[in-house]
């Protein structure tokens, strides 16, 4: 789908599906962001830490949820997930983009 003639994807696809995430195990994801807008990334449910911006390092350091993107940069986060069951979500925190197509889900496995 479109959204103002944009393609709004995430890993090159609408409604992403990712690998499962191992319980407990810490999960450092690289947040990139191509366009030339800013998204702010909502990972609901859990808490995460940016780690690194553009590969450098952040301090200090804060729980959140959601995170501004800057456009044209990546973000490194860090989280564990526990142990409640069921797919998880993670998007755009942007209605119409989230709607297009820009949210992906993982399952939390043991």
């Amino acid at each position: 789908m479109t959204f103002h003639g944009h393609d709004w994807l995430i890993n090159g696809e609408p409604h992403n599906r990712d690998a499962p995430v191992r319980v407990g195990d810490l999960q450092l994801w690289e947040i990139v962001n191509e366009t030339g807008l800013d998204h702010p990334f909502h990972l609901p449910g859990f808490f995460f830490q940016v780690v690194a911006i553009d590969g450098a390092p952040v301090t200090p350091r804060s729980w959140e949820d959601t995170v501004n993107v800057v456009a044209r940069r990546r973000l490194t986060i860090a989280f564990r997930a526990d142990e409640r069951p069921g797919e998880w979500t993670y998007h755009r925190h942007i209605l119409e983009h989230h709607e297009t197509g820009m949210m992906g889900r993982f399952e939390g496995v043991r």
